[in-house]
């Protein structure tokens, strides 16, 4: 458990229920927020993304997620393009981690998503195959959006805090 949370437990235990109802309060909206902030940044093309976004919450432990299996790519990148900053958080570095060099699907799984993508961004379906080979020769540029929500979160969670 982090060294920070232990010493608000403290804090909370010591200044009463008020006190600890509201911090429960607070993290519980500050996730909420983060979930906006997530849904907001995700890509979207046919939203699977943005619904699989939400979060999880028990007493004063609040975690936002994507449930897509396909999130850790869309947020770090493919290939040549994978991005993991330093200041990643330790679940999602611990989720990166584990699917660097993973295979995500089936090449025809693959190609099925790409031809739907195609479709509904009006490319022709001959272009698709290259697209694919363009992908797996470069990878995919990361598009974070749990980084920016967990950002965000934190930051407000922190002064929250500070006003309680």
């Amino acid at each position: 458990m982090a060294k920070g949370l232990n010493r608000i437990k403290r804090m909370l235990k010591n200044r009463g229920k008020e006190i600890s109802r509201d911090a429960d309060l607070l993290v519980k909206k500050v996730a909420m927020d983060g979930v906006v902030v997530a849904k907001t940044k995700a890509p979207v093309a046919f939203g699977k993304l943005q619904q699989g976004i939400n979060s999880k919450d028990t007493y004063l432990k609040s975690v936002v997620n994507s449930q897509m299996p396909y999130s850790v790519y869309v947020e770090f990148g493919t290939g040549k393009k994978v991005h993991i900053p330093s200041y990643t958080p330790k679940p999602l570095l611990e989720s990166a981690k584990a699917m660097r060099g993973k295979k995500g699907g089936s090449f025809d799984d693959f190609m099925d998503s790409l031809r739907k993508w195609a479709r509904l961004k009006g490319i022709p379906q001959e272009r698709v195959f290259l697209i694919a080979m363009s992908i797996l020769k470069k990878g995919v540029e990361p598009q974070p959006f749990m980084r920016p929500a967990y950002i965000a979160s934190r930051k407000a969670l922190i002064k929250g805090l500070k006003t309680l």
